[in-house]
């Protein structure tokens, strides 16, 4: 089995890749940085013609597109990377390695936008709203994906709430917030977390049971051309998940509120409903937070000491 991964410098593709070398597959990544191994290091990624000719040259029977901008000042950027490199991508595999490929594109609750009052639960029925370019630009992505799927190109479309876990970005909320519990800890900081609005809830899944959820949709045909929730279905107050993550340190350390750290736009509420998931994987996403809030300090406490995340 050969797949390709773009994106796998990225928080969810270091812990992809590391997952499928465990299981014997052979890898080639992808992307607009050097990368190591076996590696394409591409010179436009919008270009069809060099996607073409990688994929006639390795003949991959799975890709992971992962690659993506979440954050950026450029708004450009967001439909240049989170569309136009999808649809580019998936003209390539039309012409290439449409019958022999399962292509899988992440997707992001980003795409619903707010869901307003009431019942908040989001279902893969509801209309998309986004509001962001972040959430318009991978809902793009997701569109691009299904015309490409009444062509014929075999397509999953995982839509995943908020991933956690080891490594997260910085740009992050948690990632920035495990990077100041362990500041704290080497005596760099006042042991003052500095954090933005606690109070809003949210859906979390951890990264480690997304690569696994991805591996399984890549071999169920009942998932391809649909988009799937990838959530647990229990929104939980980010106040709470703050509180549980510096637990998960030793030193005494006082959370304080920032509103200059508020977000322009901050959905109060935003969680998805499993259904579709268990139905199609009898799968069900939990989070044990005290081990999950420890490994992401662990692999904190490595990054801050320049330790190589694949020694975690």
């Amino acid at each position: 089995m050969r797949a390709l991964v773009t994106g796998a410098g990225g928080f969810i593709g270091h812990h992809l890749v590391a997952r499928l070398w465990a299981s014997g597959i052979e890898v080639m990544t992808a992307g607009i940085n050097a990368g190591t191994g076996r590696h394409h290091r591409y010179h436009d990624f919008t270009s069809v013609d060099e996607h073409a000719a990688l994929l006639r040259s390795y003949r991959p029977q799975q890709i992971y597109h992962l690659a993506g901008v979440a954050c950026s000042p450029d708004p450009a950027l967001f439909y240049q990377v989170n569309t136009a490199f999808a649809a580019a991508l998936l003209a390539a595999i039309e012409r290439t390695v449409k019958a022999e490929a399962v292509t899988l594109f992440v997707g992001s609750a980003a795409e619903y936008g707010n869901p307003g009052t009431g019942n908040v639960v989001l279902r893969e029925s509801n209309s998309p709203s986004p509001e962001t370019h972040y959430g318009i630009s991978k809902l793009g992505q997701t569109m691009v994906a299904l015309a490409a799927a009444r062509h014929g190109v075999r397509v999953v479309l995982p839509r995943a709430f908020n991933i956690v876990g080891p490594n997260m970005p910085t740009h992050t909320a948690l990632g920035d917030f495990a990077r100041q519990i362990v500041a704290i800890e080497y005596d760099d900081r006042p042991p003052i977390l500095s954090v933005g609005n606690l109070e809003t809830y949210r859906d979390f899944v951890d990264v480690r049971s997304l690569i696994t959820i991805f591996q399984q949709m890549m071999a169920v045909d009942a998932c391809l051309g649909r988009v799937v929730n990838i959530c647990s279905g229990q929104p939980k107050l980010m106040r709470e998940v703050v509180e549980e993550l510096v637990a998960a340190s030793s030193c005494p350390i006082r959370i304080e509120v920032d509103k200059s750290r508020y977000k322009p736009i901050d959905v109060p509420t935003s969680y998805g409903s499993t259904e579709l998931l268990h139905e199609l994987l009898g799968h069900t996403v939990s989070i044990h937070w005290p081990n999950l809030c420890a490994d992401m300090l662990k692999a904190a406490r490595l990054a801050k000491m320049a330790i190589s995340p694949s020694q975690i």
